[in-house]
This record gives structure tokens, sequence and C-alpha cells, in this order.
């Protein structure tokens, strides 16, 4: 019921913190006919690609968290749209209906 009616999540902000690192994410996030996400993520974080060292491979960590600005922080925007998660025009996956 809640898809067509035109629902939508708003995410005003999640955020952890643990000492010199921070995530914050704030967003958008509705349901398209076929039940699958359809939105926008804004991502932002400090210290936490270096806490994650290698286990995102360095070609692909822009695509994820975005490049770094001078302060040491990242932003990336992701969008959901047509099943696919994406970072820009980069499908990153794809995203299955819910229902």
């Amino acid at each position: 019921r809640w898809q067509p009616a035109g629902g939508k999540l708003t995410l005003n902000v999640l955020k952890c913190e643990d000492g010199a690192q921070d995530f914050a994410v704030t967003g958008n996030v509705a349901l398209d006919a076929q039940g699958r996400p359809s939105g926008q993520l804004k991502i932002n974080s400090k210290g936490l690609v270096e806490r994650f060292g290698n286990l995102i491979p360095a070609q692909v960590k822009p695509l994820i968290v975005g490049n770094p600005a001078p302060d040491g922080s990242y932003t990336q925007t992701l969008n959901a749209t047509n099943g696919l998660l994406l970072s820009g025009l980069m499908p990153l996956t794809a995203v299955p209906s819910v229902y």
C-alpha cells in the first residue's frame, strides 16, 4: 500500500562516530512500480576508508566513497533506479524488488 500511495523514506541522517572516524548518510528512497528502490543517498565519511585498508580495491574506492577532500573526508552520491545502484553513470550492483 505504501508504494502505490507515492510513499518515500526520507533519511534525514544516519550517523556513526568512532573517535576521529565518522560516517553519515542522508537521502530519499521510494519504490518503483516493480518494487525496486528508487532514490538518492549522499554518503559522507572521514577515516573510514583508511580503516578498511585494502578491503576495497583502489580502483573501486572512488566509485563507492568518492574522492578525498583536502580535510581527508569523502563524499559520494549513490542513485538507485531501474533495479540498479549507480555511482554517477557507473552501475555498482543490481537491486532486487523488495516484494
